[in-house]
């Protein structure tokens, strides 16, 4: 709660980000040795990776969350489809215009 909580910075992000690269969780191939709690924990920590990740990415509030660091939202720049895909090596990001639709 205190890195990747409801409100959140850059700073804690990053430091969040470090201590968990630092568990090199990419190294991790081979999950048959470990056991049924071990495998929960390394998924708990991937999961906590993503989260982490997405946060520092997302520059702006919106819903539950704050970033301290940008506090208004930003429909512009991120009121679309974000896809990520990973194509002979290397990731790529594409977006996508995202049409709203309010219905009463």
């Amino acid at each position: 709660m205190k890195r990747v909580g409801i409100v959140r910075s850059k700073k804690h992000l990053e430091k969040q980000l470090n201590w968990l690269q630092q568990l090199k969780l990419e190294e991790l191939t081979e999950l048959d040795y470990y056991s049924v709690e071990d495998i929960t924990s390394i998924f708990m920590y991937i999961n906590a990776f993503l989260i982490t990740h997405a946060a520092l990415i997302r520059t702006e509030s919106r819903g539950g969350h704050f970033r301290s660091d940008f506090p208004y939202e930003n429909d512009e720049k991120w009121q679309k489809k974000m896809i990520i895909f990973k194509r002979k090596g290397e990731v790529a990001i594409r977006y996508e215009h995202v049409e709203t639709a309010f219905v009463n």
